[in-house]
């Protein structure tokens, strides 16, 4: 029978493999995303859609290497150090949120999924009713 540490050494190399075949396909990923913004370039569309596309073309040849580079540090930082979302730095800055997350229970999610469906079945039997009222109006 394997024990937990045999578990928890399988966890770590599957991490690891993980990583290292994520680190490989980013060079991939990120010459993918420049070669899509360069061919949707060349696209036609109006002149501000054009702009934007123009200034994104121009920001990811401009920073695609330290975006690479950024995101090889993130993940072997996370190989070594793991992520957790309790250090302070990996939460978001105060006053970031309109207040503080907490969990919502049950009893609202389902008031609100049967208060959207009560809105649509009205919705449904009043838009014939709505439809004909309008009719007769535009007749008057």
């Amino acid at each position: 029978m394997a024990h937990s540490a045999d578990y928890a050494d399988i966890a770590e190399q599957a991490r690891r493999i993980y990583a290292e075949q994520l680190v490989k396909g980013l060079p991939a990923m990120v010459n993918s995303l420049a070669a899509a913004a360069s061919t949707l370039l060349d696209k036609p569309s109006e002149h501000a859609r054009f702009m934007r596309r123009r200034e994104l073309v121009h920001e990811l040849k401009k920073g695609a290497a330290v975006w690479h580079k950024t995101m090889v540090n993130s993940l072997r930082n996370a190989l070594l150090n793991g992520v957790s979302s309790v250090r302070p730095c990996d939460l978001p800055p105060p006053g970031a949120q309109s207040g503080p997350l907490s969990l919502v229970d049950d009893d609202t999610i389902e008031r609100e999924i049967l208060t959207s469906r009560l809105a649509l079945a009205v919705m449904d039997q009043a838009a014939s009713e709505f439809t004909d009222l309008r009719a007769r109006m535009s007749a008057l």
